[in-house]
């Protein structure tokens, strides 16, 4: 299981300032072959559009080097 990120509470409490309903810390998408854990899952209902759901992976660039890692994450 990977480790929390710096801002992994902040991100959490802002989503859930905004009405968003954290379901999983941390979320894991895939099977028994492929698996990949984006930091959370959150719902919120729409009342125009119905639900959304977002995968949220949270990333902290703090080197020299940031848009190098930004390309290297993605």
């Amino acid at each position: 299981m990977p480790r929390r990120d710096l801002y992994h509470d902040v991100v959490r409490n802002a989503l859930v300032k905004e009405g968003w309903t954290v379901t999983h810390d941390p979320l894991i998408l895939g099977d028994i072959e492929l698996r990949v854990y984006p930091d959370l899952g959150a719902e919120k209902n729409v009342a125009e559009r119905g639900q959304r759901t977002l995968a949220i992976e949270i990333k902290v660039f703090g080197t020299i080097g940031q848009l190098s890692e930004l390309q290297k994450a993605i």
